[in-house]
């Protein structure tokens, strides 16, 4: 029997040590040592490879195998991208930010934060691009956001990851138990960032097409947006060369579905998350390489004697 909090601190202090090597490490030489770490995991755990496959053929299934190849070698070194600004996120400031990062909607960001002063944004998003460095941009620039995040089973390790997250403002809500945090944070006039293109529970999900399949989405992001009527972002980072980024945001006013009497609770659930991931989807077909493609998207079915068997 092993004792869970030996493999806590045994965790939290291998962690911190590799993240201390690479630190020091210069930005390319990190991102490229990251990116040979993953294509070595893709070929020692062919799961990997075979669920982005998978999903790459369902998502575009007209292309080459050469085109599915080359987007499994691009996504992980996107991830390893993303690890690699994760490493760095306590060197990010306002300066480099200016430089580094194109974002024409901030603009209108700013503007949005002053008509509604009153509650908060909901900012629908996910694992595409640099996903890490895109929720802390928002806190360097002074506009900080609570995000709904999975926790790690290691608390110590945990803690210590979210605390760089939080860094400039930032809150981390637990995933666990969320709900009543996101309303109240929306309330308080805090914007709140939901990832919503992962695979959930049956219980939690309310099935729209991605990609021209029904998938398994949250229902929180338009239930918190019908509960608080707030104004929806959908929102991505896309790395344009090494170093270079953009911000993609659209934005979502749903006041007429709000006001619609003539709607149910559910077509308005349903609407909500059609919209929003239609956004998301378009993000992913302009930057496919970004996206997460190891992650089983159509696991969940909406009927349990529709087993998923191809994963």
């Amino acid at each position: 029997f092993y004792d869970i909090t030996v493999i806590d601190w045994l965790l939290y202090t291998l962690v911190r040590f590799l993240i201390a090597i690479l630190s020091f490490l210069p930005n390319k030489i990190r991102f490229k040592l990251l990116s040979f770490i993953i294509q070595a995991s893709t070929a020692l755990i062919p799961s990997f490879k075979r669920v982005s496959l998978i999903n790459l053929k369902l998502a575009f299934p007209n292309m080459d195998s050469s085109w599915y190849q080359m987007q499994i070698t691009r996504s992980c070194d996107s991830l390893a991208l993303a690890i690699s600004d994760f490493v760095r996120l306590p060197t990010i400031s306002e300066s480099w930010i200016v430089t580094h990062v194109n974002f024409p909607f901030f603009e209108r960001y700013k503007e949005l934060k002053k008509t509604e002063l009153k509650k908060g944004i909901i900012v629908a998003t996910g694992h595409l691009g640099s996903f890490e460095l895109q929720a802390y941009l928002a806190s360097v620039l002074g506009y900080p956001i609570s995000f709904v995040v999975r926790n790690f089973k290691a608390e110590r390790l945990d803690a210590w990851w979210n605390l760089r997250r939080e860094k400039f403002g930032n809150k981390v809500i637990p995933r666990k138990g969320a709900y009543k945090k996101i309303i109240s944070e929306i309330k308080s006039g805090r914007d709140v960032g939901i990832l919503f293109d992962q695979n959930v529970k049956r219980s939690h999900a309310v099935f729209v097409d991605w990609f021209g399949k029904k998938a398994a989405t949250t229902k929180s992001l338009a239930l918190a947006a019908l509960d608080t009527e707030s104004r929806v972002l959908v929102a991505s980072l896309k790395t344009l060369e090494f170093d270079r980024y953009s911000m993609q945001v659209v934005e979502c006013d749903f006041t007429s579905l709000y006001e619609n009497k003539n709607m149910t609770r559910k077509e308005k659930i349903f609407e909500i998350t059609q919209t929003v991931s239609k956004h998301y989807e378009d993000m992913i077909r302009d930057f496919p390489e970004g996206w997460f493609w190891m992650h089983r998207r159509w696991k969940t079915t909406e009927t349990e004697d529709q087993p998923e068997d191809f994963y």
